[in-house]
């Protein structure tokens, strides 16, 4: 399972609509994926929402130790690699990685 910002949110914050849906997701999926740069798109999105900024620094720190999550750490030349890749996709860079 790609985790995107938007499911992370929705796993967070029980007052959005889909919470129980991400949840439920999450936790029935054995494999978990995600990359910095959803990690850094995710605490602007909170910041743009007014939620509590500290919270949602704690939530990523506990999602970069939960054992069933790789965290794919963009570096420049991966980043420049996706670039360069025509018709590719970073989500197929990532699950190549």
């Amino acid at each position: 399972m790609l985790l995107d910002t938007s499911g992370l949110l929705c796993c967070q914050y029980a007052s959005e609509n889909l919470h129980l849906t991400a949840l439920q997701l999450f936790e029935s999926s054995s494999s978990k994926l995600t990359h910095s740069y959803i990690l850094a798109e995710y605490l602007a999105l909170v910041t743009a929402r007014r939620l509590p900024r500290h919270q949602a620094i704690l939530f990523l720190q506990r999602l970069q130790l939960h054992p069933m999550v790789k965290i794919v750490w963009v570096d420049q030349s991966l980043h420049e690699r996706v670039l360069t890749l025509p018709g590719t996709t970073i989500r197929q860079v990532l699950f190549s990685v």
